[in-house]
Order: C-alpha cells, then sequence, then structure tokens
C-alpha cells in the first residue's frame, strides 16, 4: 500500500529513496574532492620540501662548509621559519628536506620533468624512506609503497639511526 498525503499523489517512500540515492551522490562527490584535495596538498609538499632542501644545499655550497655553520644555519631558519609559518619547520625537518634533496635529486637529472612527476608517495613515506642507508633496498620499498598507496605494515616503532617514530598505517607524520 502507498503511503500517500492528503492532495498529495507522489509516494513518499520513492521520494525518500530519491533522496537516498542523492545524498549518497553527494557523499561520493564530495569524499573523492577531499581524496584529491588531500593528495594534491601530499604532492605541493613533498615538491616543497624538496625545494626547501635544494635551497639549503646550495646555500651550504656557496659558503662556509664548516659542520658548526651548517647547524647554526639550520637553527637560524628553523626560529625564523616556525615564527612566520607554524610548524613543520624544526631543525630536524629542516634535515630531512636536505637529505630529501640530496638522495633524490638524481632522479630529477636523469629524467628532465619537473618534481612533481618524480614524487608520487606522502612526505611520511619519503622520511620513512630516507631511514634506509641502503639505496637499493629504499627503492624496493618505494616501488612497493607505490604498488600498494602505503607503505608496509608496520606499527610506529622508535629508529635509533633518525631519532623519530617511523610511521606505520596511520601513524602521524615524524615531525619534532
Amino acid at each position: 500500500m502507498k503511503k500517500t498525503r492528503p492532495g498529495n499523489t507522489r509516494n513518499t517512500v520513492s521520494d525518500d529513496q530519491a533522496i537516498s540515492i542523492l545524498l549518497e551522490n553527494i557523499r561520493k562527490l564530495v569524499q573523492t574532492a577531499r581524496r584529491t584535495a588531500v593528495a594534491t596538498i601530499n604532492s605541493v609538499r613533498v615538491v616543497t620540501n624538496f625545494e626547501i632542501g635544494r635551497l639549503i644545499v646550495e646555500h651550504e655550497q656557496a659558503g662556509a662548509r664548516r659542520a658548526e655553520y651548517g647547524k647554526e644555519v639550520l637553527r637560524t631558519l628553523s626560529t625564523r621559519l616556525m615564527n612566520e609559518f607554524g610548524q613543520g619547520f624544526s631543525k630536524r625537518n629542516l634535515e630531512y628536506m636536505r637529505r630529501f634533496y640530496l638522495l633524490y635529486r638524481e632522479r630529477l637529472s636523469q629524467i628532465a620533468q619537473t618534481p612533481s612527476a618524480q614524487f608520487s608517495l606522502g612526505w611520511s613515506h619519503y622520511v620513512f624512506l630516507m631511514a634506509i642507508d641502503d639505496g637499493e633496498e629504499r627503492s624496493f620499498y618505494e616501488i612497493e609503497a607505490l604498488g600498494q598507496n602505503e607503505m608496509p605494515d608496520r606499527s610506529p616503532t622508535h629508529d635509533g639511526r633518525t631519532g623519530c617514530v617511523l610511521p606505520g598505517r596511520d601513524a602521524p607524520l615524524c615531525m619534532q
């Protein structure tokens, strides 16, 4: 038996189903937009960190090469950048950015493309990968992560080499 309101010949069950379908379509659209936004932000973040690393390395190569000078530059940069932009620019993160550039710069010289075309993982993936000293092993895990869209399923563990927590599937970024 159809439920109808007085004076309304439309079926309310049908109206409710139509609204449910509309809601589901909107839900899918919003979820897709959010995933796209996150992926875009991650890509921009990785490229930005690569470029920051490049600028730091170029500055070091143009200036004094003493270790103490480099440490002081990173401390000063960290303080000033955090004052202006907030978290994400600790001395440790600047060291990661510098190391990221040094480890991945050859990739850009081999193929003449923009950095965004070369980096398909998120920043936390690259932080994880930079903790692996062996280049072949690092490449293996990068390829695995690209194929699975995630790093190997590991619970967060403390890494003595980097002094940070390595990201598991849902772990926060390694930022201090």
